[in-house]
C-alpha cells in the first residue's frame, strides 16, 4: 500500500469512485424528483423549471444531510476507541498516510457535494420537462433493464 511513505493509486481511485457515484446518485435522485412532482398547470414555464429544480434540490439536500449524519455517527464511535485507549500508538508513516486519505476523500467528497447540487437542479428540470411532454420511460431506459 505504501511506496516510500506515499498513498498508492488505490486512494486515488476509491476518491474517484466516491466522487462518480455521489454525482450520479444526486443526477438520478433529482430526475426522479422531477418526474414524479405534479406539474401546475397553471404555472408559468420557469415557475414548473423552477419547482422541479427545488425538488431536485430538496433530494440532495436529504441525502447530504444522510451521509453526514452517518459520518458523525462514525468520527463519534472511532473517538470512543480512541480516549478508552483501545488503539496503541501509530506509526507516524501509518499517521501521515491516514492524513493524506483524509484530505483526498475530504475533497472528493466536497467536490461531488458541490457538484451533486447542480446536477440534482439539472437533472430534476429533465425529469419534469419528461414528466410535461409525456415521455415514454421505455425511451430513456437502456434495453437490458426492461426485460
Amino acid at each position: 500500500m505504501l511506496a516510500n511513505g506515499e498513498p498508492s493509486w488505490q486512494v486515488l481511485v476509491a476518491s474517484l469512485w466516491l466522487f462518480v457515484t455521489a454525482l450520479a446518485s444526486s443526477a438520478g435522485g433529482g430526475y426522479i424528483a422531477g418526474r414524479m412532482r405534479s406539474r401546475w398547470n397553471d404555472a408559468a414555464k420557469t415557475e414548473v423549471e423552477f419547482r422541479d429544480g427545488v425538488h431536485g434540490l430538496a433530494v440532495w439536500a436529504v441525502s447530504t444531510l444522510a451521509v453526514a449524519a452517518f459520518v458523525a455517527i462514525t468520527a463519534a464511535l472511532s473517538s470512543i476507541g480512541v480516549e478508552t485507549g483501545a488503539i496503541s500508538e501509530i506509526p507516524e508513516n501509518v499517521a501521515q498516510y491516514t492524513r493524506t486519505i483524509t484530505v483526498v476523500y475530504g475533497f472528493a467528497a466536497g467536490a461531488a457535494a458541490a457538484l451533486g447540487a447542480g446536477a440534482a437542479w439539472w437533472f430534476a428540470s429533465l425529469g419534469g420537462n419528461h414528466r410535461d411532454e409525456a415521455t415514454d420511460v421505455h425511451l430513456i431506459t437502456p434495453g437490458f433493464l426492461r426485460r
